[in-house]
């Protein structure tokens, strides 16, 4: 840049602080004289506008010298930073808030003018002292707070039986991120598995991120810090023969057809149990996941699936359909052996009297069929897992396997499967060599 083009515009950024407008020459000092506008306070010490005061039009360095604060604002390492004073209302002592990241002088600047403002409407201190205990239960009650009802149970435990007792008393507007760590020791210490925790830190941030959002706060400190890392569990799954001798040993259990559909499919647990059989159509050989069945404080819970890729079409084979009409036939009888107190609740899958069958006594059952026999112990969500390695196994595309299962992204099932694929790399490799 030339010089007269240098000199045009810093008069420029002159004209503009002294008329009011925002400036875009690099000496425009409208952001930091609005953000000394919003001290209103005087319990709100804005760092740098004593210097400011009578000096209406005048400049702000173009670059401070990196680290050294001036009206408020400093270029510490790559950024530019922000901070400003306020009166601890508890002890009456002078503490600071700041924050950084921000590209532009310009950013930096309306963020701490907001600050200011925000601080000035709370008459010179943090917008909230409201403790922590109370802010969590006033957000599960928000309607903001609109996840799945199961997601909502989880942020009411994490909530009730981690935060509210190690942070509760705690001012919310207190918090820092030194707290956040203290409490991840915390519930490690206490025996929590990683992968726990993480989900602690999860709602808790959810939490703190709505309290931003309301102004009672301002910045998020649980986003500022990361949970213990949680390595992934390892998946137990059966092979092509354990996988064959179970469905045979299972053949004359009253719920075969669930088994096998579970299996073939790697529909979810609640995904199959919410089934109904205006779902199915066996002529055509396709069912449609519409709803899921699940657990919630203990009850059975109806809703709507996991997530929109979760709602879907599922091709069925004949061997499964096969199994569902007997299964339909089956039903039919018990609804005949005692008509009156039978319940056609519409459901595939029922106790013998048409109710809904309980999640948890799917698991239960399972659990039982599986004991008597000769096969490695695994869960009922294990079955979702043997489909989707034993079809990678036999070189089915990982696009094909996640949308049977409903995943979000391929990412997610290579990333669950990494076991599967591995093996189709070495068989790739080796089918080049053959060709070569």
């Amino acid at each position: 840049m030339s010089g007269a083009a240098s000199r045009n515009g810093r008069s420029a950024g002159r004209r503009s602080a002294v008329s009011g407008t925002a400036g875009t020459g690099r000496g425009s000092a409208t952001g930091a004289t609005a953000a000394c506008a919003h001290a209103t306070s005087p319990s709100v010490r804005s760092a740098g506008c004593r210097a400011r005061r009578g000096a209406v039009g005048g400049t702000v360095a173009a670059r401070p010298e990196s680290g050294k604060w001036r009206g408020g604002i400093a270029f510490r390492g790559s950024s530019w930073h922000w901070r400003v004073a306020w009166t601890d209302p508890l002890t009456g002592g002078r503490r600071w808030r700041s924050a950084g990241g921000y590209r532009t002088k310009a950013e930096a600047l309306a963020a701490r003018a907001e600050a200011l403002a925000r601080l000035a409407r709370g008459g010179g201190r943090l917008p909230s002292q409201l403790p922590l205990a109370d802010w969590l239960e006033d957000w599960l009650a928000q309607p903001e707070t609109r996840v799945r009802p199961t997601t909502l149970a989880g942020y009411r435990v994490h909530v009730r039986r981690y935060l509210v007792l190690l942070l509760g008393r705690l001012p919310l507007a207190a918090l820092d991120a030194a707290g956040v760590r203290r409490l991840h020791a915390e519930l490690l210490v206490r025996g929590l598995a990683p992968a726990t925790v993480q989900r602690v830190h999860a709602t808790l941030r959810a939490a703190l991120q709505q309290a931003v959002r309301d102004g009672l706060i301002l910045a998020n400190p649980a986003s500022r810090t990361a949970p213990p890392g949680a390595r992934r569990p390892e998946l137990r799954t059966w092979g092509a023969d354990e996988a064959r001798a179970f469905l045979a040993a299972a053949r004359k259990d009253r719920l075969h057809a669930f088994w096998r559909l579970l299996l073939v499919t790697g529909l979810r647990r609640g995904e199959a149990l919410g089934l109904r059989w205006t779902d199915l159509d066996l002529e055509r050989g396709v069912l449609e996941v519409r709803r899921s069945r699940t657990v919630s404080d203990g009850r059975p819970l109806e809703q709507a699936p996991k997530t929109a890729r979760s709602r879907r079409s599922v091709p069925l084979d004949a061997g499964t359909v096969a199994a569902l009409r007997e299964h339909a036939a089956r039903q039919a009888d018990e609804a005949r052996a005692d008509d009156e107190a039978w319940a056609d609740s519409g459901y595939v899958f029922t106790t013998p009297l048409g109710t809904p069958l309980h999640p948890d006594n799917a698991s239960k059952a399972f659990q039982r069929l599986v004991a008597g026999l000769p096969l490695p112990p695994i869960r009922l969500h294990d079955l979702r897992h043997t489909c989707a390695t034993l079809l990678l196994a036999a070189g089915e595309h990982p696009k094909v396997v996640s949308d049977l299962l409903g995943h979000e992204s391929v990412k997610l099932t290579l990333g669950t499967y990494s076991h599967a694929v591995r093996g189709l790399a070495q068989r790739a490799v080796a089918g080049l060599g053959e060709l070569l």
